[in-house]
């Protein structure tokens, strides 16, 4: 009885932030980088690679269909990680929530450019408890920015405020 006592008091006295979760998604979340490793050992292989040459760096991690781009703040998932390419944005946002993956996805349409293009994608994000974020997205499929008529589901994974102490009102 003590020791029921003694872990009650104990553990409400802790921070919440200590006993918070990041978003986890295909076994992978941001307490476990380096990222590159943890996602090798979850079978892909993975790649450095230079966009448009001198604009920045990316690591793409491939197994077979399925992708996993790497940034320093975002994983990115193509639908063939999930078996959602078949899906809307809607179904795969309801299904992550019913699944416990995140609690809350709210639908926003959202402006991104590439290469002198703005595309309007939709969209369904939400915040996690340690201030990572994730989302679905539907977005044009293309390479070089140049869209090619079809669009991919994929899901992002982004970094957000994790690790930093999130906001406070004492």
């Amino acid at each position: 009885m003590r020791l029921i006592i003694f872990f009650t008091l104990a553990t409400s006295l802790l921070p919440v932030k200590l006993l918070a979760n990041p978003i986890t998604i295909f076994g992978l979340n941001w307490g476990m980088e380096p990222m590159t490793a943890a996602i090798e050992q979850k079978g892909y292989i993975c790649e450095e690679k230079r966009f448009f040459g001198f604009l920045g760096r990316y690591t793409i991690c491939s197994n077979v269909d399925k992708l996993i781009y790497v940034e320093s703040d975002k994983l990115t998932f193509n639908c063939h990680v999930f078996n959602g390419c078949e899906y809307s944005t809607q179904e795969i946002s309801e299904m992550m929530q019913q699944q416990g993956i995140i609690s809350n996805l709210e639908f926003k349409l959202q402006n991104r450019e590439s290469v002198n293009k703005v595309w309007v994608l939709e969209t369904y994000c939400g915040r996690g408890e340690e201030g990572d974020v994730l989302c679905v997205i539907k977005e044009p499929r293309g390479a070089g920015g140049v869209f090619s008529g079809q669009t991919q589901n994929v899901i992002e994974l982004i970094k957000g405020d994790f690790g930093n102490s999130g906001m406070t009102f004492e």
